[in-house]
């Protein structure tokens, strides 16, 4: 995620419609990264706030995690099974997306 990623931002407002179905249903649990740099540290609380986004969010201001990664473009999701390992990723975002990920969650819990 990054303050001024459209598609990072309508990805975590899709979700965050139906976040809480997801939890009861699967027990997943989402975490965003912002990348946003050191200089807009200031703006991204009062940002993540006023969406009232029920995710945990971290802050990589030196990209540390996205290089460790390899990502290049953004937004990217990552889906991890019980394991921590990665099961599933994909880079960007279109309209109703998150209905594709939700189904790769329930395969996971099924």
């Amino acid at each position: 995620m990054d303050l001024w990623c459209k598609n990072c931002i309508k990805e975590l407002e899709a979700i965050s419609e139906i976040y809480e179905e997801w939890q009861e249903e699967t027990g997943v649990k989402l975490i965003a990264i912002s990348i946003d740099d050191s200089r807009n540290k200031s703006k991204l609380k009062p940002f993540i706030n006023s969406k009232g986004w029920e995710y945990d969010i971290y802050h990589d201001p030196n990209s540390d995690f996205k290089r460790a990664l390899g990502i290049n473009q953004i937004p990217h999701t990552f889906l991890l099974n019980g394991k921590n390992e990665i099961v599933s990723e994909h880079i960007g975002y279109t309209d109703g997306q998150e209905e594709d990920l939700y189904e790769k969650i329930k395969k996971l819990f099924n």
